[in-house]
This record gives structure tokens, C-alpha cells and sequence, in this order.
């Protein structure tokens, strides 16, 4: 079974890219930062549409949610993940 995950923080690269991308049991996954009520900007959204659209998971973290991050990964992977057993 393959439980490696892989993360990179992308805050100072290509605009648009979410701040935290990574692959948690093969499945990739886009996590764009705020503070407060900050919003992702019109480039981002789309990029984090592109990332759901092609069967990644989106998230846009804050100071309210970001405890939840862990829970919606795990939950995520066990509807999508597929054991290569």
C-alpha cells in the first residue's frame, strides 16, 4: 500500500499557485492561505477550479477553518484513495 505524501510550500513562486501544494496518498492537492477575510484573488480561484475540476482537492485556509485541514484531507483520501494492494 502506498501511504507517502509529499508537500511543497509554493508562496514565493508562479502567481496564482496555491501557497501549500502536495500529493497525500497519490492524490494531489492545491491549499491557498488567508488571513482574516481575505478572499483568493479571480487567478486563483480559477487555478483552485482547475485543481477540483481534475479531481484534486481545493482548500482555502484561515485562521477559522485551519484546524479542519487534517480532517478534509483524511476524509478526502479515503472516498478517492485506491490501494494499490
Amino acid at each position: 500500500m502506498r501511504t507517502t505524501s509529499t508537500l511543497s510550500q509554493a508562496g514565493t513562486g508562479k502567481s496564482g499557485v496555491p501557497d501549500i501544494v502536495g500529493c497525500y496518498k497519490g492524490l494531489f492537492f492545491g491549499i491557498e492561505c488567508k488571513a482574516g477575510k481575505n478572499r483568493p484573488t479571480p487567478l486563483q480561484a480559477k487555478n483552485l477550479k482547475d485543481i477540483c475540476k481534475a479531481g484534486g482537492l481545493d482548500i482555502v485556509v484561515n485562521e477559522d477553518n485551519m484546524g479542519s485541514v487534517s480532517q478534509s484531507l483524511t476524509a478526502w483520501a479515503a472516498i478517492y484513495y485506491i490501494s494499490d494492494d
